[in-house]
């Protein structure tokens, strides 16, 4: 059930972030995380072929009450070309050799008309006490 609430949360801000007039030919990857914790969302993708990082971006949940709190990894891409790419990302600690605490993979695909769509094979499996 959670992990079924993380991708509704995630498919909601694509679809909010597309009603507020953002083009169709940008996609929006959007990881939660907490910098603060010392770790970061990294696409461990080298080639990005028919896609290009547009944005990259930690968009913090700190208010006023609430210093510390976990925030989102933002990423936005754009065509290149026609073709397709999956990119895989890890949640580690930069730097270090430690295994990634979470996983996350999605194909992104161009059309002949320059559209660029997403799909979700691997959602992250936040744990329920994750920041």
């Amino acid at each position: 059930m959670k992990r079924l609430s993380s991708i509704l949360a995630s498919v909601l801000l694509l679809c909010g972030l597309a009603a507020c007039g953002a083009p169709k030919n940008e996609v929006f990857v959007s990881l939660r995380g907490n910098a603060l914790a010392g770790y970061s969302w990294v696409c461990t993708t080298d080639d990005l072929g028919c896609v290009e990082l547009l944005e990259d971006e930690y968009i913090s949940g700190d208010t006023f009450c609430t210093v510390g709190k976990s925030g989102a990894y933002a990423f936005t891409y754009g065509p290149v070309c026609p073709g397709e790419v999956t990119l895989s990302y890890e949640y580690l600690r930069v730097g270090q050799d430690d295994e990634p605490l979470l996983t996350s993979v999605y194909r992104l695909t161009v059309d002949a008309d320059n559209i660029i769509s997403l799909e979700v094979l691997e959602a992250p499996d936040y744990p329920e006490d994750m920041y």
